[in-house]
């Protein structure tokens, strides 16, 4: 019989995964180009992204620093608790187009990706301080 502990994916490995995907496609890089500056297969990004495979310490500090962030960036957010006991949510975290609160994932739209690759690409922070300004505005005013 397998240990369960090895053939079960953790909630938080799937957070850590989803972080990694979020972090990564907002810096408009590739699974390959992370790949390359961490030091493994691209294949290897795409089962940490899922959270297939677990993330070891040493691991997850180079991609924090290829990725541009630091180490708790990528536990932010996480709910207090295994989501395990409630199922709608244990379905969320292994990988539906949901996030942890039953509503669809943004980050899983094309658009999404498409506007946070818009949003990088603007040429200082002032004037993407002022699109996320004129966003906000715009959807107060739909209320």
């Amino acid at each position: 019989m397998s240990d369960p502990d090895l053939t079960t994916i953790h909630y938080v490995d799937t957070h850590v995964g989803q972080k990694i995907r979020q972090r990564r496609i907002a810096l408009n890089m590739d699974q390959e180009s992370l790949a390359r500056r961490v030091g493994v297969s691209f294949q290897q990004i795409q089962k940490y992204e899922r959270g297939t495979n677990r993330v070891s310490a040493s691991r997850l500090f180079d991609i924090a620093r290829a990725l541009g962030v630091e180490v708790g960036f990528f536990f932010r957010d996480l709910e207090n608790g295994d989501p395990g006991k409630n199922a709608a949510v244990a379905d969320t975290m292994r990988g539906l187009a949901l996030d942890t609160t039953g509503e669809p994932d943004p980050m899983k739209h094309a658009q999404s990706i498409e506007l946070a690759r818009a949003f990088w690409a603007l040429p200082d922070d002032g004037m993407r301080s002022t699109f996320v300004s004129l966003l906000n505005s715009m959807s107060r005013s739909e209320d």
